[in-house]
């Protein structure tokens, strides 16, 4: 047998519980929760950049744009309320509540489809 392939084996023994063994989740999941964590600390970033002016960058109002884009829908709803200094908090901590979805769809999903939930 090649080195690091994993050979099955029956849920009979495959251990004590006699369930087969647990599979990673799927790719298509892992890379968009990937893409979507690299493009909020990207979006931190240059949120970071325009706000403080750092390495000479000039300050931009329009910075945390993509912060904005990334936080949706939940950006739209504090958008209203008067929350005076916490307002860029919360659009930098928007886009994880969104992560946090996406993670969570995914352990569903590789739930129901290995059959842990009917």
């Amino acid at each position: 047998m090649a080195r690091g392939h994993r050979r099955h084996l029956p849920a009979s023994v495959s251990g004590a519980s006699g369930r087969p063994p647990r599979r990673r989740p799927g790719w298509a999941c892992r890379i968009a929760v990937v893409l979507f964590a690299l493009g909020w600390l990207g979006a931190g970033f240059v949120f970071m950049l325009g706000t403080t002016g750092l390495f000479g960058v000039p300050r931009d109002p329009l910075s945390g744009v993509y912060l904005v884009v990334l936080g949706l829908p939940w950006t739209a709803i504090a958008a209203p309320l008067p929350l005076g200094p916490l307002g860029p908090v919360i659009g930098v901590a928007a886009p994880g509540v969104n992560l946090a979805i996406l993670v969570a769809l995914c352990r569903l999903r590789h739930r129901r489809r290995e059959g842990y939930l009917t």
